[in-house]
């Protein structure tokens, strides 16, 4: 040991002073926001538990279980891929630990993980990157556990993901831009936590914490002067970018056959996806006597809820940090800036800021929620609070700092008083006041050297605002029964029992969990294993192809946006449904007389309270030999064509440009075949051919698709621009198809190099292969 590592390690001890006091305390406080997610009499359920995230971790179990990789989903859609999908999570390493338990259960409790997660990378983020004094990292870990904005994304488990995750970048960058040895380890953590963390991340998510990534690694570079580590950080991207090949090469690949990307302004500008600027100041403050903050903030998706005193304390943070402490000061600055133009952002198209990104900025157009641009905002204005109490602890406050708190607090209150917001009650905006003075206090008392009891106030105050605002959150008011997660009804039992795929013609009632998944809301239908030709989409699941054919089935022009259900032709064509191998509907007769929606339908074969249960009379089976085809024309869409053949289209199969046509003479109309499923992905029909015919499954068309028959490959072919088909010959057949991910192959085989490089990075093998060439004596040259 030098003489200079014992003097680093005193100059630096205070800042290690009591971490794990404070992490335990801010992992307390994490579970005291989750404690709903850990009740054994409670199941927390969000919308998208039900519509999203909780069929996709079912559909990915029901695989890992049976140790497959859950290449594809075949409940909805038609059949989907499914690691191509960047919301499944499906590669996602902390969902394996719970593939045993219900899915909504392994929610919770994967859920409460990230919260702990989250805790801890706050508090070493503060404490070992930013060097803050105690307790700056608790503060920080508080107001964000306790926003709103956390609240929001607790249900919503891909978001989730991220804001878990980003401490940990930022600790990563961190570690590789200043450490004395940036070469060995925080490469490969950094890389590391990157790969994690795009597994199972929200891509709207991931793509706004970029910006936060770019403006912290700027600051810190500006700070510590590190500018040629920059290209560690990039090579800690590209190897983290290795390691995730396995799903971002299935993704990109699977992009390009997604239905619909961008957005118009007029979508993204609905209230609901915005923080309204009449609301602006309730939705970041939040209120304390309020039971429910998304009524305060206009609704879940745009809650943000810091409290006065994590506001304040930001906003101080902010001045003083970039005032008066040069070293940090860059840092402080790239924070402020990312804070206040992310929630511009999250106005949305009433911003300039807004307009000029939408039209300018790659991929920033494809986000549906600009109000989601307010996670920044939240995860900065908790750092800059840091800094306020760190501030308050170093003992050298002065009155210039209590000058600046006092003003904060004196535009704080003009601006309440402007009339340019709408307010909560007197006695919400009592506490607002009482609040701003106690934070002013708390800068007084640091100018008086009371250091510790100013860092002492600052932090109850934050701590008791958050904790008073959580039992009005999203999370806590989402706590449902645990019959919601109990054995499906009548009706849903009765379809497990009879897998033919269904469509669900039930409501829409947000607020009734346990409604949404009996009446097999569409993807709740994953929950239980029943095949649906309905699903609800998280951007890339709906095809082109998907979305040109449907209009077979659907009023014109269809609207992607919006469920089959919502906007069915009705009522429902027997022999068109069955063409897509639709057996049953689930109908509620309270929505509608089943008689207008399955009028010539069989039943109700099956009463479960509201919900009935009919036969489509005319399916036959989930394939059909069709023995006629024709080409499908450019001009229009093949679920139009589909509509035009009329009558011809129970015989006719319609086939891409190029494939040879097929010509009957007699006994033209179509065969139904039956199909074995051997699992989600695989399989594999028996049939005799009389003539040269067209085989054509209800599974959705896909590059991944294979086939063999009798042993030999074939292709596999697209018919009606949307089902997987293959072109047989006379005789008795048997065909098995198999779906292998495009794309999944090389990106296990880029991971396992990545991971190479990874732990020779970290044990220096370059260097120590290095040295060991120097060390050899050099050959003998040959006489001359």
């Amino acid at each position: 040991m030098t003489q200079a590592e014992p003097s680093r390690f005193q100059n630096h001890r205070r800042y290690l002073r009591h971490p794990l006091a404070e992490g335990g305390a801010a992992v307390a406080f994490a579970l005291y926001v989750g404690w709903p997610l850990l009740r054994p009499d409670r199941v927390v359920i969000g919308f998208d538990t039900i519509a999203y995230t909780g069929p996709n971790t079912a559909v990915s179990a029901s695989s890992w279980r049976h140790l497959r990789i859950p290449e594809w989903n075949d409940t909805i859609f038609g059949g989907v891929p499914h690691v191509a999908n960047p919301h499944s999570g499906a590669l996602y390493p902390l969902k394996f630990p719970f593939l045993f338990l219900d899915a909504r259960r392994a929610l919770g409790l994967i859920t409460l993980m990230h919260l702990v997660l989250l805790a801890v990378g706050i508090v070493v983020l503060v404490r070992w990157r930013l060097r803050l004094r105690a307790p700056a990292g608790l503060v920080a870990a508080a107001t964000v556990l306790g926003s709103g904005m956390l609240m929001a994304r607790s249900v919503q488990f891909e978001q989730m993901v991220v804001v878990a995750w980003i401490p940990w970048v930022l600790i990563g960058i961190d570690w590789v831009l200043r450490s004395p040895r940036a070469t060995r380890w925080s490469v490969p953590f950094l890389a590391a936590v990157v790969a994690v963390m795009v597994t199972g991340a929200h891509a709207q998510s991931l793509y706004n914490f970029g910006g936060l990534v770019a403006a912290w690694t700027l600051g810190r570079v500006l700070d510590a002067r590190t500018f040629r580590r920059l290209w560690l950080v990039g090579a800690a991207g590209v190897l983290g970018v290795c390691l995730a090949a396995p799903e971002l090469l299935p993704v990109a690949e699977f992009a390009s056959r997604a239905a619909h990307s961008a957005q118009t302004l007029e979508a993204v500008g609905q209230p609901g996806y915005i923080i309204g600027a009449k609301r602006a100041l309730a939705t970041v403050l939040g209120d304390i006597f309020s039971p429910n903050q998304a009524f305060v903030s206009g609704g879940n998706e745009n809650m943000t809820s810091i409290g006065v005193a994590a506001s304040v304390f930001a906003l101080i943070g902010a001045a003083v940090t970039i005032l008066w402490r040069r070293a940090k000061r860059w840092t402080a600055v790239m924070l402020t800036l990312a804070g206040l133009i992310s929630f511009l952002f999250a106005l949305g198209p009433r911003t300039v800021v807004f307009r000029a990104a939408f039209r300018l900025v790659p991929g920033f157009d494809s986000a549906r929620v600009p109000a989601r641009w307010r996670d920044i905002t939240v995860m900065c204005a908790a750092l800059l609070a840091a800094y306020a109490v760190d501030y308050l602890r170093s003992g050298r406050v002065n009155r210039r700092a209590v000058e600046v708190s006092a003003a904060i607090v004196g535009f704080g209150v003009l601006a309440t008083v402007s009339g340019r917001f709408d307010l909560p009650e007197t006695r919400t905006l009592v506490a607002w006041a009482v609040v701003s003075v106690a934070c002013v206090g708390a800068v007084v008392l640091g100018d008086r050297h009371w250091r510790v009891a100013a860092a002492a106030l600052a932090t109850l105050l934050v701590l008791v605002e958050m904790g008073v605002m959580v039992p009005g959150n999203f999370l806590r008011s989402s706590s449902q029964p645990v019959s919601v997660a109990s054995t499906p009804g009548a009706a849903d039992r009765f379809l497990q029992e009879h897998p033919d795929r269904m469509i669900s013609f039930t409501q829409e009632k947000y607020d009734q969990p346990q409604y949404l998944l009996d009446g097999l809301r569409p993807n709740a239908n994953s929950l239980i294993g029943v095949r649906s030709i309905d699903g609800y989409d998280g951007g890339l699941q709906i095809t082109k192809e998907w979305s040109q054919t449907m209009p077979f089935l659907e009023t014109a022009p269809p609207d992607d946006t919006l469920l089959i259900k919502a906007q069915l032709r009705i009522p429902l064509d027997p022999s068109a449904w069955a063409r897509f191998g639709v057996r049953w509907a689930l109908v509620d007769r309270d929505l509608l007389e089943p008689s207008a929606v399955v009028g010539g339908w069989n039943g109700p074969v099956l009463t479960d309270g509201p919900f009935e249960i009919y036969e489509n009379p005319a399916f036959q089976g989930e394939a059909f030999l069709y023995r006629a085809s024709r080409p499908l024309s450019g001009d229009q869409s093949s679920g139009e064509q589909l509509r035009a053949l009329g009558t011809a289209a129970s015989t006719t199969a319609l086939t891409d440009p190029g494939v040879p046509s097929l010509e009957c003479a007699n006994s033209c109309g179509r065969t139904a075949v039956n199909v074995q499923r051997l699992y989600p992905g695989a399989m594999r029909t028996d049939v005799d051919v009389t003539q040269p015919s067209l085989l054509v499954t209800d599974e959705q068309w896909d590059k991944g698709w294979t086939a063999t028959v009798d042993g030999h490959s074939a292709k596999v072919l697209r018919a009606d621009g949307f089902s997987a088909a293959v072109a047989l010959e006379s005789g008795h057949h048997v065909v098995e198809w198999r779906y292998h991910t495009p794309g999944l192959r090389l990106g296990l085989v880029l991971a396992f190099l990545g991971l190479l490089v990874c732990v020779a990075v970290g044990f220096e093998l370059p260097a120590r292969l290095n040295r060991r060439y120097r060390s050899r004596p050099a050959a003998a040259e040959p006489p001359t």
